[in-house]
């Protein structure tokens, strides 16, 4: 069994972590310790930033940035997003860069925050040579499991490797198909005792009650943040 790296606690269940942007940390930073942040949001100022929060005792959960880099190359490019999430590493625009990145914080950093989420774009073959070629680099990042396109075949094969498992992508099917692969989630991990279960993406809801998972992340907290009520109104 490959464990993930981070400071994590597998007792410390039913998390929630507040995704950020840079404008919203310090304000999110005063609500929670649990706070995810995408590697394209820390720049050298919030690098510091992100140092404070783990001395304080902060749970960082840092997310690839992937969603961005695709987000870049469908702008330049015009097509849509999942164009992008599906481009091979070597025909991705930024992609060369965002490693270099990612290796040089989480080479500093990643074994003192919480976790931090494998660079899952190319599909399946993709992320699997894509996380050899980090974890050959002393990084173990906790991979990412598409279950509208990856198979449960795939689930099964991380299930039994790792000890901490992200689902992605489940925002983008309809509530009937998204409430069917949290339950088969939910059932097949009866198999792996101890595995973690993290959903992208995902606020916590009354799918979360039936079918417990682990931890959790979304911007929802944040709305007020976001989108302040204005006095008056």
């Amino acid at each position: 069994m490959k464990r993930t790296a981070g400071n994590w606690d597998s007792t410390d269940k039913g998390l929630y972590f507040v995704a950020n942007v840079q404008s919203e940390m310090a304000e999110n930073a005063k609500t929670t310790d649990y706070l995810l942040v995408a590697l394209n949001e820390i720049t050298a100022p919030y690098e510091r930033v992100l140092d404070e929060w783990i001395a304080q005792g902060k749970k960082g959960f840092i997310d690839s940035g992937v969603f961005n880099l695709a987000s870049e190359h469908a702008r330049k490019y015009g097509v849509s997003h999942n164009v992008g999430l599906g481009m091979a590493p070597d025909d991705i625009d930024g992609f060369d860069d965002l490693l270099d990145k990612y290796c040089s914080v989480l080479g500093r950093i990643g074994d003192k925050c919480w976790g931090y989420i494998e660079i899952d774009v190319g599909g399946r073959d993709n992320k699997i040579k894509t996380r050899n070629r980090l974890e050959a680099l002393g990084l173990n990042p906790i991979p990412v499991y598409h279950p509208l396109i990856d198979g449960w075949d795939y689930f099964d094969e991380l299930a039994s490797q790792y000890d901490r498992i992200c689902v992605g992508n489940i925002v983008q099917a309809s509530i009937p198909v998204r409430r069917r692969i949290i339950r088969t989630i939910w059932e097949r991990r009866q198999a792996y005792p101890g595995l973690w279960i993290h959903l992208l993406g995902f606020s916590p809801n009354q799918l979360m009650i039936s079918y417990p998972m682990d931890s959790c992340d979304s911007s929802s907290l944040s709305a007020l943040t976001r989108w302040p009520i204005t006095a008056g109104i």
